[in-house]
């Protein structure tokens, strides 16, 4: 009976999660996995990002961390199924790199662009995870990182 009622209150907190905008991969961008040693963070928000029509762009790259590595990989595949629109790039069966849009209502939308960033390396442990809101497109934010 216990287990039945964690499963409930799981599965409640994940939709209500959804609901409220909220994604899995923004479990990585807190400040235990920040300021981790093997990682490397950027935050902006303001005047400095109005260019771009983004209003906020958080970053983190992984640098030799496998385990990092593959939390972010497990949430950002669990997140690119509620995407509105995607673009996926696989080597060998394996997700390379990935750009997603979701809808945040109104004008604006959010972005998630990862990449792995040692492709021909047998295990995943370097990887580059961006996160940006704003009212920005798909395609303007794909120009940029080309």
């Amino acid at each position: 009976m216990k287990r039945f009622a964690l499963i409930i209150l799981f599965i409640a907190f994940t939709a209500a999660s959804v609901v409220a905008g909220e994604l899995y991969i923004d479990a990585f961008f807190t400040d235990n996995i920040m300021l981790h040693r093997d990682v490397t963070a950027v935050v902006v928000k303001g005047k400095e990002l109005k260019p771009y029509k983004l209003t906020s762009f958080r970053s983190i790259t992984v640098t030799g961390n496998a385990k990092l590595a593959k939390m972010a990989l497990k949430w950002i595949t669990k997140d690119a199924k509620m995407a509105s629109h995607k673009e996926e790039g696989t080597k060998n069966g394996c997700l390379q790199y990935g750009f997603y849009v979701f809808d945040s209502g109104g004008n604006k939308n959010r972005f998630i662009f990862f990449r792995v960033n040692k492709p021909e390396s047998d295990v995943v442990a370097d990887i580059t995870v961006v996160d940006m809101t704003g009212k920005a497109t798909f395609d303007e934010l794909k120009q940029m990182f080309k």
